[in-house]
């Protein structure tokens, strides 16, 4: 099903960030192809559009909130659509968020400086899926905005999500996102391309260092897939779905001992 709503117009900052926003956002709800329902996210003076769509089983896993990347979108075809219509199939409600732009002169870090009104925005989207009945919930951060769900999955309003997935996410050690890690709990996998950037792959190692308390940390990585995982779209999909599937499928999770 597919729901068409007004231009929507972010509060973030004015000037050309709120220009391209609106464009994206135009972008998003102008199209009559999108699978899914769009919806809107409010959180105080932060607002964003979504692109939600229900598990296509009988019975339902959970839900899986997909951040995109810097500079990306909430239906990107690289990586975000694959994994919110692949997940989706497998019985995932899936709600892609479409987070603030990015300025032409902004590195990806300065972008997550600039907006503090990610961590809202996800409290608001676990809160929207919870109010429809989906409380077991997972969290996935594409290359820098893996660092704004760490952060969130770290803090104190996270308590529904059962575990963070970062794809091509860079985590130094000397640094609050590191310091996350060592303290982080909760399930988490780390995703890279074979042959992803080089800064990814040198921080591989460090990630096991930091993560090397916690039991459930996993580290995949895709065969044969370079930057942006073009043509192994398939691949990232299948890798996900089964590591949640053993880490956060709400069915078995809820299943008796010894079954």
């Amino acid at each position: 099903m597919t729901a068409v709503i007004g231009l929507l117009v972010l509060f973030f900052h004015a000037g050309p960030a709120s220009a391209d926003q609106a464009l994206i956002n135009e972008a998003l709800t102008g199209r009559a192809d999108v699978v899914g329902t769009v919806v809107r996210l409010s959180a105080g003076r932060a607002s964003a559009v979504a692109l939600h769509r229900a598990g296509q089983l009988a019975r339902s896993r959970g839900a899986a909130i997909i951040l995109h990347p810097p500079g990306g979108n909430a239906d990107d075809p690289t990586r975000v659509r694959p994994l919110r219509l692949g997940l989706s199939d497998a019985g995932w409600d899936t709600l892609a968020v479409q987070l603030p732009a990015r300025l032409v002169s902004e590195s990806p870090l300065q972008w997550l400086a600039r907006n503090e009104q990610l961590i809202p925005l996800l409290i608001a989207a676990s809160q929207w899926l919870e109010q429809r009945g989906q409380s077991n919930q997972v969290l996935l951060g594409i290359g820098s905005s893996g660092l704004a769900a760490l952060s969130f999955v770290a803090g104190p309003n996270a308590a529904r999500i059962q575990a963070l997935v970062l794809i091509s996410t860079v985590i130094e050690r000397d640094s609050e996102a590191g310091n996350q890690l060592v303290t982080l709990q909760k399930p988490l996998l780390d995703v890279a391309a074979e042959r992803d950037r080089a800064d990814v792959l040198r921080s591989a190692a460090v990630k096991r260092q930091l993560a090397g308390h916690n039991a459930a940390f996993s580290q995949r990585r895709i065969a044969d897939a370079g930057p942006g995982f073009a043509g192994m779209e398939l691949e990232l999909v299948s890798t996900v779905r089964a590591w949640l599937a053993t880490h956060a499928d709400d069915h078995r999770l809820r299943q008796p001992t010894g079954e």
